[in-house]
C-alpha cells in the first residue's frame, strides 16, 4: 500500500465527516468569502491543522465504516463462493474462495498484479467511505438549507444521526457474536452449508439496511419540516444524495465515469460501474458508454438535469475520462476509439463535436 494513496484516502474519509458536523453550522457570508480570500493567499497553518484533523478522524472513521459494512461484505463473499462452488469451479476443496490465501499469493508472485490489487483496494476503500458517510453528508445539507434558523432541531437531528448510526453498529457487532453470525466461506463443505448460507442472507435483517432506509425517511421527513424558500434545494440534495449512493440498478448498474463543465455546459460521461465495487456487476465495456451534455446554471437547485447524447461509443469500447480542448473538441481516455479525427500518443483520442 503506498503511504500517500493511503493518506489521501483517510483524509477524504475525514473530510466527509467534518463536512456532515459542520455544514450546518456555516454560515453562508463566510462561505461566499472564502473564494476571495482564497486568491489573497492560504493560511499554511490553518489548512495544515484542517488537513491534520481530517486524516486523524478518518482514521477512525474508515475502520468504523470497514465494521459497519463488514456483513454485507462477507454476503457478497459467500454468494460468489457459493456460486463457484455450484458450479465445480471451487479454488481449494476446503474453501472455495480462500481470498486471504490467493492475496498473499499476489503479494508474493508479481509487483504489476500486487499493484493492480492494490489499486481496486483503494477504490473499494474510497466507495466504502462514500457509501457509508454520503448520507449523512446529504442530511446535514439539507439542514443548512432549510432548517438553519432553527438550531435546536439542526442539534436534535445530528444527535439522531449519529444514535443511528452508532446503533446500527452496535446491531452489527451484536449479531456478529449471536447464532446469527454469518459463516466464512471455508464453512462451505456441503449442499447444506450452502442452504444454510443463503437462509441467513436477508436484507431484513441486516443492520446497515436499516440504517438506509431511516436515513431515507428522515431526510424525506425533513424536506417535510423545512421552510418554503428551502424545500426545493432540501430536496435537490436529498435526490443528489440517493444517486451518488445507489447509481443505477441491481442488474445493469451505472455511473459518472468523468465530469467537465464548459460554459453552461457540463458535459458527462457514463458507463458501467467496476465488478470489484459491485457484486455481479457486469464488467464496463458490456454496455455502451455515452457522452452527455446539460446546461447548468450556477444556483441551480433542480433535482435532475436534463441532458441530450453527444456521443455514443460502440459496446465494447471502454472511456475513462474526457476534457474538452477550447475549440469544440474533446479528448477521451480509453484503450483506443474508432472514427477518430485525429489521434495523439498514449491512450487520448481527440474527436471533434462539430
Amino acid at each position: 500500500m503506498k503511504t500517500t494513496e493511503l493518506f489521501v484516502e483517510q483524509t477524504l474519509t475525514g473530510f466527509l465527516v467534518l463536512t456532515a458536523g459542520a455544514a450546518p453550522f456555516l454560515s453562508w457570508e463566510k462561505l461566499q468569502k472564502l473564494p476571495g480570500e482564497a486568491k489573497g493567499g492560504i493560511d499554511i497553518s490553518s489548512a495544515a491543522g484542517a488537513i491534520g484533523i481530517a486524516y486523524l478522524l478518518g482514521v477512525v472513521f474508515d475502520r468504523f465504516a470497514d465494521t459497519l459494512l463488514e456483513r454485507i461484505n462477507r454476503w457478497n463473499r459467500l454468494l460468489f463462493a457459493i456460486e463457484l462452488k455450484e458450479e465445480n469451479k471451487a479454488l481449494s476443496p476446503d474453501d472455495p474462495f480462500p481470498e486471504d490465501r490467493l492475496q498473499i499469493e499476489v503479494i508474493h508472485k508479481g509487483d504489476e498484479a500486487w499493484e493492480w490489487m492494490d489499486y481496486i483496494r483503494s477504490r473499494i476503500r474510497i466507495a466504502r467511505a462514500m457509501t457509508v458517510f454520503v448520507p449523512a453528508v446529504t442530511l446535514s445539507l439539507e439542514l443548512a438549507l432549510g432548517l438553519r434558523d432553527r438550531p435546536g432541531l439542526i442539534r436534535a437531528v445530528l444527535a439522531i444521526v449519529v444514535a443511528a448510526y452508532v446503533g446500527a453498529f452496535l446491531a452489527s457487532q451484536i449479531l456478529e457474536r449471536s447464532p446469527h453470525r454469518l459463516p466464512k466461506t471455508y464453512h462451505l463443505h456441503t449442499e447444506q452449508d450452502c442452504r444454510h448460507a443463503r437462509a441467513q442472507m436477508r436484507a431484513p435483517t441486516e443492520p446497515a439496511f436499516w440504517l438506509a432506509v431511516f436515513l431515507l425517511a428522515l431526510g424525506l421527513g425533513l424536506v417535510a419540516v423545512g421552510t418554503a424558500p428551502g424545500r426545493a434545494g432540501m430536496a435537490a440534495v436529498l435526490g443528489t444524495g440517493v444517486v451518488l449512493t445507489g447509481a443505477g440498478s441491481p442488474r445493469a448498474p451505472m455511473g459518472i465515469r468523468d465530469l467537465e463543465l464548459s460554459g453552461h455546459g457540463l458535459h458527462v460521461l457514463v458507463g458501467g460501474i467496476d465488478p470489484e465495487l459491485v457484486d455481479h456487476a457486469p464488467p464496463p465495456s458490456a454496455r455502451s458508454f455515452e457522452h452527455r451534455v446539460g446546461r447548468w446554471t450556477r444556483g441551480d437547485q433542480a433535482a435532475s438535469l436534463p441532458t441530450r447524447l453527444v456521443r455514443r461509443f460502440r459496446p465494447g469500447q471502454r472511456v475513462e475520462g474526457l476534457a474538452g480542448d477550447g475549440a469544440g473538441g474533446f479528448a477521451y481516455v480509453a484503450e483506443g476509439l474508432p472514427e477518430v479525427d485525429r489521434t495523439a500518443k498514449g491512450r487520448v483520442a481527440v474527436l471533434s463535436l462539430k
